[in-house]
């Protein structure tokens, strides 16, 4: 261990004095330690061109990010055989919808296991794939599991990297849920920080002196060691490789490409790696039984272990150590970034900043404060920073505040809580559950509301149809008018007749028509009176148009006596008038002794009062009968002519003092005093 630490030291010295040199040729700072891992030429900052893309394998950052979901995975999707070179083509540009497509899971039969750090997806939109479920199985269990402490930044409007900072080493992972928008997916592997740092070793073999310690961490991994690629030590005992990092770092894994000849000289090998103190972080000890071209390496301690220092070395006398490649993959612990880790985030973002560029571009899932994320979005908002209105397909517009999805329902949409899917023609509501009116035309109506659209059926009210007419509407969407001669103005809201009658005049069934000729009342259910002329009355009141001569009234049944009436009436006058004719006349004899002749004849004018008085009251008599015309003529003349007055006068004898000159009596039976 003593002599590690003298590596350790001469290291530190070694690291030191080859940093000068790039920090004042390099005016880009850490860009001259990038590899280029781009398809074609890197542009001068280690950037690929518009046209290019990273190398198959590689993502992210200058393309330093070696990508899990294409190196040596195998992927399995549901339904089998989906599939998913759009989504592992590394172009972001390339996307493809498949409607079938629930997930894809990708196995590591080469890797076996790998730490899980962060992933990245590509989408057309970026609030859907937070619909997107990640899952994955931990090594050495048999149940999925997800990140419990998730952080979330955003890259571009259009990509998103997830951070699981859990420290879990995996065997699967599994992308489920809505990957309708996805157009590229990524997991991160680390990036080599091993690359162009500083190695040394404790010897060199003798005629090999140009195979070096650097000669490992060269970016070459070809295996034949003549091709003057590979390290190579002195036959010794306990040889060792050592390399010294610009800054402290997370490191995951290591991989070892080892000689195409001579392989089993690498069997029982030790990593061992320490902290910025000099302390163990990290041991590993090869168990192998039979040499293999290419070692990987996972670390069990915790990822958020920054490392400073890793040394490679052998047990025993005789031993040769030789390594065509030593790749050590990680990135900067939190709150620090650059290519040397050395650099401070903002104090904006103390913990949180991109580890390659340091922005702040950390973001909250159903909270509006990153990079605390501990204010919950208010109702109606989710996504990133709470920037996304729930859908208004979401019952009462209210979402998952994480997903967006529509946990409550959808409104007018069926597939819950997606709604994607609207609602069939005659179906509306939350999540489709109601059924359109049958008062609809069709009957079809809207998905979200249940309005009809095309109106309702005769009867029903709008907008839904369901509510029948209101009192006094009737017809098609209710627009029509019941008859003002409907009985209390009600009418049947589907035909408009008038299901309670008409008012007087009017004939059912819907009220428009008078009454036929001869009838009357309500509904017209009345006859005019037959007495009525031709049959005709009023058709409201069945009063009479017309009474036939001789009767009057509402229903013309008055008899008139209108000539009779007349001449009984002339001769009332004519015997009062005579009467007061005799007063006059016995006044003046009284006080006039020359009238006494007249005087004497006045006897006769008072004798013929009484048969007046008898003959009125028989005519009283018959006027309340319901004698007609003729019959009240001939009772009255009998009754005058068989009265005992009458008797008497037509039975006194001539010249007795009775006598009536003829033209005194009438026809009439009467007789005026003269």
């Amino acid at each position: 261990m003593g002599s590690f630490f003298l590596l350790i030291i001469f290291g530190l010295y070694l690291d030191l004095g080859s940093l000068q040199e790039p920090s004042k040729s390099c005016e880009v700072g850490d860009v001259c330690q990038y590899k280029c891992l781009c398809t074609s030429q890197c542009q001068d900052d280690f950037q690929c061109t518009k046209k290019d893309k990273c190398k198959r394998g590689w993502f992210g950052y200058r393309c330093q990010y070696q990508g899990f979901a294409v190196s040596g995975a195998t992927i399995k999707t549901i339904p089998l055989g989906r599939k998913t070179d759009w989504l592992l083509d590394q172009d972001d540009n390339t996307c493809y919808y498949d409607p079938y497509l629930k997930s894809v899971t990708w196995t590591w039969a080469e890797f076996k296991v790998i730490p899980l750090t962060w992933t990245r997806m590509a989408v057309t939109d970026l609030h859907s794939l937070l619909n997107v479920t990640l899952q994955f199985m931990k090594e050495n269990s048999t149940k999925t599991s997800s990140c419990l402490n998730e952080t979330l930044a955003e890259v571009t409007n259009k990509t998103l990297d997830r951070r699981c900072n859990d420290d879990v080493r995996i065997t699967s992972l599994t992308l489920s849920g809505n990957l309708s928008s996805l157009c590229s997916f990524y997991i991160s592997g680390g990036r080599n920080i091993a690359y162009k740092q500083n190695a040394t070793q404790s010897s060199v073999y003798p005629g090999f002196e140009k195979y070096t310690a650097d000669l490992a961490v060269d970016g070459d991994t070809n295996s034949n060691v003549f091709a003057g690629s590979c390290s190579h030590t002195n036959e010794e005992t306990s040889p060792s490789w050592n390399l010294t990092l610009l800054s402290g770092y997370v490191m995951t894994r290591v991989i070892l490409y080892n000689r195409d000849n001579f392989s089993e000289r690498l069997l029982k090998f030790a990593i061992n790696t320490y902290d910025m103190n000099g302390e163990v972080v990290g041991f590993y000890g090869d168990k192998e039984s039979s040499a293999k071209p290419i070692f990987y390496i996972n670390f069990n301690e915790s990822m958020k272990t920054t490392v400073k220092y890793l040394h490679i070395h052998l047990s025993g006398n005789m031993k040769i150590l030789t390594l065509c490649e030593v790749e050590a993959y990680g990135e900067c612990p939190s709150g620090h970034w650059s290519l040397s880790c050395s650099k401070r985030c903002p104090v904006s973002c103390p913990d949180t900043c991109d580890r390659d560029t340091g922005a702040c571009n950390s973001i909250c899932i159903g909270y509006n404060n990153p990079p605390q994320c501990d204010t919950v979005c208010s109702a109606g908002k989710w996504g990133i920073n709470c920037r996304y209105n729930c859908s208004n397909r979401c019952v009462r517009a209210l979402c998952n505040v994480n997903t967006g999805l529509c946990d409550q329902g959808c409104h007018g949409y069926r597939d819950s809580p997606y709604c994607g899917t609207v609602c069939s023609r005659d179906r509306w509501g939350i999540n489709c559950s109601h059924r359109c009116s049958e008062h609809c035309h069709n009957p079809t109506c809207n998905p979200v509301s249940g309005e009809c659209h095309q109106g309702c059926k005769p009867g029903y009210l709008l907008p839904d149809c369901t509510m029948e007419c209101p009192k006094g509407q009737w017809g098609s969407n209710c627009t029509s008018t019941c008859s003002e001669n409907c009985f209390d103005k009600l009418c049947n809201t589907k035909e408009g007749s008038c299901d309670f009658g008409c008012v007087e005049g009017f004939q059912t069934p819907i009220c428009l028509q008078k009454c036929v000729s001869g009838t009357y009342g309500r509904n017209c259910s009345y006859n005019c009176s037959s007495l009525c002329l031709n049959g005709e009355c009023d058709p409201v009141n069945g009063t009479c148009n017309r009474c036939p001569a001789g009767f009057e009234g509402q229903a013309c049944e008055l008899k008139i006596f209108r000539v009779e009436f007349s001449s009984f009436g002339i001769g009332i006058a004519i015997g009062c008038g005579a009467i007061v004719l005799v007063v006059l006349v016995v006044l003046l004899k009284i006080y006039h002794p020359r009238l006494v002749l007249w005087r004497q004849r006045s006897r006769f004018a008072c004798g013929e009062t009484n048969l007046q008085v008898t003959e009125g009251h028989i005519y009283d008599h018959i006027l309340q009968t319901d004698l007609r015309d003729g019959e009240v003529n001939h009772v009255y003349e009998t009754s005058v002519l068989t009265s005992p007055a009458r008797t008497e006068y037509s039975t006194a004898e001539p010249n007795s003092g009775y006598e009536i000159p003829n033209n005194q009596v009438h026809s009439n039976g009467l007789c005026c005093c003269t």
